[in-house]
């Protein structure tokens, strides 16, 4: 049987920190321009059914999380080098991948593809990060 502990604490504050990434990313003064042109979202319009959007990513990133944590205790990776290698592996085979085609079928800009990906990166390697060292 397979076997792993999961740093409940860590998952939470790698929840967090990703939300954090998210508000800060998205920002105008960061990437909030191109996602909105992309996506056709206003920033700062009609915040009508915002609430469920911030349940969902913070569900969202609560599971990343916690995939993240199950996938460091099973890797053994107990250092900072090793929950980047995981975060980096994670990103690249399933963030990255599934990416391209997204953007091959929905005909999205670099500018977003990039955007979008970058985020992601930042975001796993910070949560990997925090989940190893709480």
């Amino acid at each position: 049987m397979i076997s792993f502990a999961v740093n409940y604490v860590g998952v939470i504050a790698a929840t967090i920190v990703a939300m954090i990434v998210g508000f800060v990313w998205y920002s105008k003064p960061l990437f909030g321009k191109v996602w909105s042109k992309q996506t056709g979202v206003q920033m700062g319009g009609n915040s009508k059914g915002m609430g469920k959007t911030m349940i969902a990513a913070l569900f969202a990133s609560l599971i990343t999380a916690y995939i993240l944590a199950v996938l460091i205790s099973s890797l053994g990776a107990t250092t900072i080098s090793g929950a980047v290698w995981v975060a980096v592996i994670v990103w690249l085979g399933f963030v990255v991948s599934f990416n391209i085609a997204r953007m091959a079928f929905e005909k999205t800009s670099m500018d977003f593809f990039l955007e979008e990906i970058g985020h992601h990166l930042v975001a796993f390697v910070l949560m990997s990060i925090v989940i190893v060292l709480v």
